[in-house]
């Protein structure tokens, strides 16, 4: 269970910058570890993608250079790394939907002189426009010449099989009657609803109840007795909810079926977080943690 709540806490949207590292860097986490945990955070402050820029470890920068829910400025920031698999990353692209890096990145990748780098970039097929329109300005380093860039509209994007202007209602609906293994991906659809979700508290089908903390609107109360759900996913969703109390999410930390949520949950105390990186996520007595 230890390395349920390192994973947890690694993905906590309020671990502090010197922690997360550490949390990487920590001798107990597996090695497929750091990796996941970079393609997992969903939000990256400046000083935390400087923080892991810095990383000696090139494999670990990599996959920073792919992290998709970092902004196009800060990605850019890796297109000096001193290691060519750094930058050959860089020119891939992010694993998910991203905003482009600014179009001087585009042109020092293009010009890079490490054949695989710039090779990377000139045959990628699914360049943002920013990035063609660098290219179309630079004679190719194989013919010498310029070569138009197909930059047109891109691709209308698809979430889960629908399209972006589906509407909320379809959406929900499509969620909870898929068993596609892309149905996540419908949670990223922008017209998933994210009020009115509160009705579904007392349904029968526990994947509609976990839906539930979705709803800015939901109570503490009500996220507290979903903690408490007869089903141990619906449980999990609530662990992360930070309208819980300290104390129940201390308690929920200590249950092996919702440790992982509970240490993202970004109401979790720093003193919790410090001892779950000292102690690589063994067995404390947790709600001891401040008289709780």
């Amino acid at each position: 269970m230890h390395l349920a709540r390192l994973r947890g806490l690694g993905t906590n949207p309020a671990i502090p910058d010197d922690l997360f590292r550490r949390v990487l860097d920590h001798p107990g986490s597996a090695s497929w570890l750091p990796g996941w945990l970079i393609t997992s955070r969903d939000r990256w402050t400046d000083a935390s993608f400087a923080a892991v820029a810095a990383h000696p470890d090139p494999a670990i920068r990599a996959k920073l250079a792919r992290s998709w829910h970092s902004s196009g400025a800060q990605r850019a920031r890796l297109v000096d790394d001193p290691d060519v698999t750094v930058r050959i990353a860089l020119a891939a692209g992010p694993e998910g939907p991203s905003e482009p890096m600014p179009a001087e990145a585009y042109r020092r990748l293009a010009t890079d002189p490490d054949r695989r780098v710039w090779r990377r970039l000139w045959i990628s097929d699914s360049l943002p426009d920013v990035a063609g329109a660098v290219l179309a300005t630079l004679d190719h380093p194989v013919t010498g010449r310029r070569e138009p860039q197909e930059v047109g509209p891109a691709a209308a994007p698809r979430f889960g099989g629908l399209p972006a202007d589906a509407p909320g209602d379809v959406v929900l609906r499509a969620f909870l009657e898929s068993r596609s293994i892309k149905r996540d991906e419908l949670l990223r659809h922008p017209a998933f609803p994210r009020t009115d979700l509160v009705r579904h508290a007392d349904s029968p089908d526990w994947e509609a109840r976990a839906l539930v903390p979705m709803d800015p609107g939901a109570s503490a109360e009500l996220i507290d007795r979903l903690s408490r759900d007869e089903h141990p996913w619906v449980r999990a969703r609530a662990a992360a909810d930070g309208r819980l109390s300290v104390a129940r999410v201390l308690e929920l930390l200590a249950d092996e079926v919702t440790a992982e949520s509970a240490a993202s949950n970004p109401g979790l105390p720093r003193e919790v977080m410090e001892r779950i990186v000292a102690t690589g996520g063994a067995d404390p007595p947790y709600p001891e943690i401040g008289g709780l």
